[in-house]
């Protein structure tokens, strides 16, 4: 990627900065690669995002023209300590005015909370067509989350010369999003819309990007499956803690709920441990994140497990360091297939073992080919076939290779997207 303070872009993405959040873990990830760059960008973001990172970054927090949108991310603000400004409570009657009468013209199309944020980008379109023109911006960059991000894109590329770049985090089109057949027509029309104004979209798996050139073969030219990485923080290595020789320690970072949980995990520990398996009841199995799982007590007796407050994203890694292996877990349905949790890529950067308990082609390959261990989430054997693997390889002979290397440089990875 071209090293340029003089070759400004647009960075555009409803999320920046937010703590815990992965869309905005995302979003910081890319701005730290163009600031490294000593690249000047300008950024579009929401109204309670938060400037994280450094660098020729100028941002624009930019409140959306929903009333119902415009409240909530007020109340988003208030809650991360900051105080509203003067010009924000002179907004408030016109925030009031117009964002009702937004609210009630399309309440036949557009839910109340929906997580697009299409208002936002009638707001945002000024401004940015401002800075383009301002500041001479060739490239806008749009990344969500929130697919106002994208829509504000196509909007901005209609009505001036600029090469658009859109990536989806996740398809508008997933296996488990269920709509009408009117509604699904809508959405393929929007996507295709949204792809024939872009100079390149970008998917984040080749099975999300095989599926849109399907839907859409006419443009498959502009369709592009590139993996993102994450941002390197080079933890010390030497603080890594060997587990006591007689335990084994997994550590899952990130919040378990619905189907992405740890019970065919336990249910195949159990049968190990019930067989005598050697070492199956030395397994430790640590979880960094949130347990919205009905009950929320399900794992609470289990004498090998133990949830770990939420720290922030650089010491949830140093504390992944120095554990024996990384959990790896993904939904047991159908919304897996396409979709590769961004946290894989915090893993990689690692240089730890992985177990994977996925449900996707694309990543078991991944995986493998990487050398760390794979089983099927939703199939209890496969999982106990893994652990018994894995235990065999640490208490015997053959031990588990301490030589992981990450795959996928982010600024390698970006600058497929962006550098034409």
């Amino acid at each position: 990627m071209k090293k340029s303070s003089e070759n400004p872009m647009i960075f555009v993405s409803y999320f920046c900065g937010i703590k815990g959040m992965v869309m905005a873990e995302w979003a910081d990830d890319k701005l730290r690669v163009l600031a490294s760059l000593e690249r000047k960008v300008y950024v579009i973001t929401s109204l309670y995002s938060v400037s994280n990172v450094q660098g020729d970054i100028t941002y624009f927090r930019v409140p959306s023209l929903s009333w119902s949108d415009f409240k909530r991310e007020s109340l988003e603000f208030k809650n991360r300590n900051n105080r509203l400004s003067f010009w924000h409570y002179m907004l408030l009657p016109y925030a009031y005015i117009f964002g009702k009468l937004y609210d009630l013209l399309t309440k036949k199309w557009i839910n109340d909370g929906n997580p697009a944020r299409w208002s936002w980008a009638l707001t945002c379109l000024p401004i940015v067509i401002f800075i383009k023109f301002r500041y001479k911006c060739k490239k806008i960059f749009c990344t969500g989350g929130a697919a106002g991000a994208q829509l504000l894109g196509v909007l901005v590329s209609k009505l001036c010369a600029i090469k658009l770049y859109l990536e989806f985090q996740d398809p508008i089109i997933g296996a488990e999003i269920h709509r009408s057949f009117e509604n699904e027509v809508s959405i393929i029309r929007l996507e295709n819309y949204f792809i024939n104004a872009s100079s390149k979209t970008v998917y984040v798996t080749k099975e999300a990007a095989k599926s849109a050139s399907k839907r859409h073969p006419e443009l498959v030219n502009k369709i592009h499956g590139i993996y993102p990485g994450s941002w390197q923080f080079f933890l010390n290595q030497n603080e890594k803690k060997l587990n006591q020789l007689e335990n084994f320690e997994f550590v899952h970072l990130g919040t378990l709920y619905g189907s992405r949980n740890l019970n065919n995990f336990f249910v195949a520990l159990d049968q190990l441990v019930a067989e005598g398996f050697p070492n199956a009841e030395n397994v430790k199995v640590k979880n960094l994140g949130s347990i919205n799982i009905n009950p929320s007590s399900i794992y609470a007796n289990r004498k090998e497990f133990k949830s770990v407050e939420i720290l922030n994203r650089v010491d949830a890694l140093r504390y992944c360091s120095r554990s024996d292996m990384l959990l790896l877990i993904q939904h047991s349905d159908a919304r897996s297939f396409e979709t590769i949790p961004y946290k894989t890529y915090d893993y990689f950067n690692l240089n730890m073992p992985i177990f994977g308990i996925v449900n996707n082609p694309e990543l078991e390959e991944i995986l493998t080919s990487l050398n760390h261990y794979c089983a099927n989430s939703t199939s209890v054997d496969s999982i106990k076939n893994q652990i018994a693997k894995i235990l065999t390889s640490k208490f015997g002979p053959a031990k588990i290779s301490s030589t992981f290397v990450s795959p996928y440089n982010i600024t390698e990875q970006f600058s497929q997207i962006i550098d034409e």
